[in-house]
């Protein structure tokens, strides 16, 4: 049996932009846990042959009870997802750069032309070695 802890993926103020664009750029541990917001989070008790649906991007954590817990977690990417995440990952560009770039769904044109922008410095650096 176990515990796990999911928060609203929405939340700027738990998860701020910053911290998204940090693990959509490969840092696994770009969010930091903050103990003042555990009220937030909706508790699920699973058991053997119980799942709990985390939506991408949702901060999570799993507490167990006083047995070996073994999970199997099935990930999959969804295009709108994978999207949103290569706008994350073009902010922490512009925000390195000293601008503060506003995030994914304000502007779709934005959001699209970052996306090409991207793809295009990715480019460059497979072709640069």
């Amino acid at each position: 049996d176990k515990e796990i802890r999911v928060f609203d993926q929405t939340d700027r103020e738990l998860l701020p932009d910053e911290e998204l664009e940090r693990f959509c750029c490969g840092d696994l541990n770009g969010a930091s846990y903050k103990e003042q917001f555990e009220s937030r989070a909706k508790v699920y008790a699973l058991s053997p042959g119980k799942a709990v649906h985390i939506p991408v991007f949702a901060p999570h954590w799993a507490r167990n009870s006083n047995n070996v817990s073994i999970s199997l977690s099935i990930n999959f990417g969804l295009p709108e997802a994978d999207q949103e995440a290569s706008v994350y990952r073009f902010n922490r560009y512009l925000r390195r750069a000293g601008i503060k770039p506003q995030p994914p769904g304000v502007s779709p044109l934005r959001d699209s032309a970052k996306r090409v922008a991207l793809k295009g410095l990715n480019a460059a650096r497979r072709v640069r070695g």
